[in-house]
């Protein structure tokens, strides 16, 4: 489906940042908030799996396949790196 990224000014008023195609069944913010992680899974879908990362404004910056994905999430850094 359609992936659609707003900035919310202080104002309240929403200004679109862009607009995505991606075959999404998970979506997750990152902890700091500048991308989203999207993942397609098994069993949902047993075809097309794989995770994708898209920054705020929606540039894709990372595909990776898989012939079956079960879940993508974010995995927290180690402590001083």
């Amino acid at each position: 489906g359609d992936i659609n990224f707003f900035d919310k000014k202080t104002s309240g008023a929403c200004k679109p940042m862009g607009s995505v195609r991606s075959p999404a069944v998970t979506a997750e913010w990152s902890p700091d908030g500048r991308h989203v992680l999207t993942a397609t899974v098994a069993p949902r879908l047993r075809v097309d799996n794989a995770y994708r990362v898209f920054t705020y404004y929606a540039e894709q910056t990372q595909v990776t396949p898989f012939a079956t994905l079960f879940e993508a999430a974010w995995v927290p850094a180690v402590p001083g790196t």
